[in-house]
């Protein structure tokens, strides 16, 4: 049975990627153009861009998988105190992707959350005991989803051994480096995001972006 892998087109989700393919697991690749509010819509185009370009690369180079891409649009322009908040990519990847492994019948759905993520500035700290909500809600509360992440699976062996984000960084071929993407904004590489902050900090960018 496929497992499902939810894709950003980061180096996070690309990284786990290409591992499961060497170790031959069958998966479906789920990409999520996540508008959850007006202000995350600019992104999208440049976003998918760089999905679309690095799954292109996995497929050449590790091998084919099954793909389906999902469009969710909402004019939202809650804060995350405000009641009707629901969260930010982590939360609705995850019931979207629950949803989606309701529909097709499947019981697991990695995200790319390795143990180096919880040390990496400008992430959401996500995948943790706080998404069985979202997961239990997207799966309508009827279908068993279990979500796993290098974290969680492996607990600082295999591919979860780096010990930092750079190390991590560093394990990309040089062409993926220059193609996945993690800048928060709506450009390739705004050089001001938390993200890009850290890149730069971390020495995985230079200050144009550029890899290195």
């Amino acid at each position: 049975m496929d497992e499902l892998v939810l894709f950003s087109g980061g180096p996070d989700s690309t990284i786990l990627l290409i591992d499961l393919l060497k170790k031959k697991v069958p998966v479906r690749v789920l990409y999520l153009e996540l508008g959850w509010s007006v202000h995350q819509h600019g992104r999208i185009p440049i976003q998918t861009q760089t999905a679309e370009k690095v799954l292109n690369y996995i497929n050449i180079n590790y091998g084919a998988f099954n793909f389906s891409r999902s469009s969710m649009y909402t004019d939202l322009l809650f804060e995350s105190n405000h009641e009707g908040y629901f969260g930010k990519d982590g939360q609705w990847s995850a019931f979207f992707g629950s949803l989606f492994c309701r529909a097709h019948g499947l019981d697991k759905m990695w995200g790319g959350w390795f143990t180096y993520t919880d040390h990496a500035e400008g992430n959401d700290y996500i995948y943790d005991d706080r998404m069985k909500l979202y997961i239990d809600s997207g799966s309508a509360f009827c279908h068993n989803v279990e979500l796993l992440t290098p974290k969680s699976v492996y607990n600082g062996t295999d591919i979860d051994s780096f010990k930092t984000k750079k190390e991590a960084w560093d394990s990309l071929p040089w062409e993926l480096k220059g193609l996945v993407r993690s800048c928060g904004a709506p450009t390739n590489f705004c050089g001001e995001c938390p993200k890009c902050d850290y890149a730069i900090k971390h020495r995985m960018r230079d200050k144009y972006g550029n890899p290195l």
